[in-house]
């Protein structure tokens, strides 16, 4: 599981580091912005989808001293599935070539959500992954 979570961070990261890059151009790069949201969302589903489906063994091998923290984590996943929606609704193709720097400053504060999320999963997730017997990491 710890390998898998850390597969998914390092995606949803290559997605962001992808968005800086097309961010930073003068002009917004139409023709690829699609294609980069895309894989960031389908990126960032994968995650949260593999988190929900594990919650309950994570829940169960983790010490108590972390519960708050891990269910403080699945309240805020809805909040950033809400933020993120609201993102991508309110910026169509249309509005961002329409506003370029709001979308630009707009986008790097999902990014830097993002990022911190996944600093926060991986700070309270991986020592219990970690801490998993080698047969559930395999089963």
């Amino acid at each position: 599981m710890l390998q898998h979570l850390r597969a998914l961070h390092v995606e949803i990261l290559r997605r962001l580091d992808q968005l800086d890059r097309l961010t930073q151009q003068a002009e917004p790069p139409i023709a690829e912005l699609p294609a980069a949201r895309l894989a960031l969302s389908r990126a960032s589903r994968a995650r949260t989808l593999f988190i929900e489906q594990n919650l309950p063994e994570i829940i169960g091998s983790a010490p108590p001293s972390r519960l708050v923290r891990i269910r403080a984590l699945q309240h805020d996943t809805a909040l950033q599935m809400d933020r993120s929606a609201n993102h991508v609704s309110t910026w169509s193709l249309q509005a961002i070539a329409s506003d370029w720097p709001a979308y630009r400053r707009a986008s790097a504060e999902i990014r830097d959500a993002m990022r911190l999320r996944i600093k926060e999963e991986a700070a309270l997730l991986y020592p219990i992954l970690s801490a998993l017997p080698l047969q559930r990491l395999t089963g």
